[in-house]
């Protein structure tokens, strides 16, 4: 299981958040699902933090380029 935190751009995060919220935490099973919804909304997002309750090790992916 992983845990999510997405953080969008001041800009963007009316469209996804209410009020003046840029961060977003959801659940996943499975990897693939947040390399979808990070590719989708790339240019939205600032960071993503994915913790994974296995391993308890956390991930930040700005680091990474996701295509």
């Amino acid at each position: 299981m992983y845990t999510v935190r997405f953080q969008f751009s001041a800009n963007r995060a009316p469209d996804f958040l209410l009020g003046s919220q840029t961060i977003a935490e959801m659940e996943f099973a499975e990897i693939s699902e947040i390399v979808a919804l990070v590719q989708e909304f790339a240019e939205s997002l600032e960071e993503t933090l994915i913790y994974c309750q296995e391993s308890d090790k956390v991930l930040g992916l700005s680091d990474f380029k996701i295509q």
